[in-house]
């Protein structure tokens, strides 16, 4: 599941398999993928993104979004080399790695979803601003659903032996977690869209 992503890149090979595999093969490969030179598959990362924003829409929204991404995966790309995924393999090292890609990764969704340059621009500068407005719902609760569940699921896969007493009762928490769970975002959630990709 994205919400599990540990890196940018790790998002792109859970979300949107086709997406993902058409691109990299039809355009990123093409241009040499990251069998060239470090700085050229920076560009290479750059340009394939910026195709691929402009496959979703001829708008300066989707282009900036496509440009934000592989520029985003460049700047990983040139951590990894430099040691970041070295970092230790524990819960703690993971919970951190994700936020650090939630914190990175959020704003340039922005520009997907949004509403024309001059609303992404100011939605970009609320973000940082801890000023969601009237949006506080959507945007936090579904954030914290998010990084909640990422969370105990971290936790159950890191001390297994902590939970062993629960699973006799599995049968009745899995479905009333759950339950909770789809009642909590429900409840919460702003108002029903359409399906994205329905205008495609």
């Amino acid at each position: 599941a994205p919400l599990f992503m540990h890196s940018v890149s790790d998002f792109w090979r859970r979300w949107h398999l086709t997406f993902s595999r058409w691109i990299r093969d039809y355009i990123y490969i093409p241009l040499g993928g990251s069998r060239v030179p470090e700085y050229r598959n920076y560009i290479n990362l750059v340009i394939t993104f910026f195709l691929g924003g402009l496959w979703h829409g001829a708008s300066y929204t989707f282009v900036l979004w496509g440009i934000l991404t592989g520029i985003m995966l460049s700047a990983e790309s040139f951590a990894f080399r430099r040691g970041w995924k070295e970092w230790p393999d524990s819960l703690h090292g993971r919970a951190l790695r994700i936020l650090i890609t939630y914190i990175v990764f959020l704003p340039s969704t922005v520009f997907f979803f949004g509403k024309g340059l001059p609303w992404c621009l100011a939605a970009v500068a609320q973000m940082f601003a801890f000023d969601f407005g009237a949006e506080v719902p959507a945007t936090i609760n579904t954030l914290a659903y998010g990084i909640a569940g990422t969370f105990f699921f971290h936790l159950v896969d890191e001390w297994p032996e902590r939970f062993t007493a629960l699973r006799k009762y599995d049968r009745w928490l899995l479905p009333l977690g759950s339950a909770a769970l789809i009642l909590a975002m429900t409840q919460f959630a702003g108002p029903g869209k359409d399906f994205f990709y329905f205008q495609f």
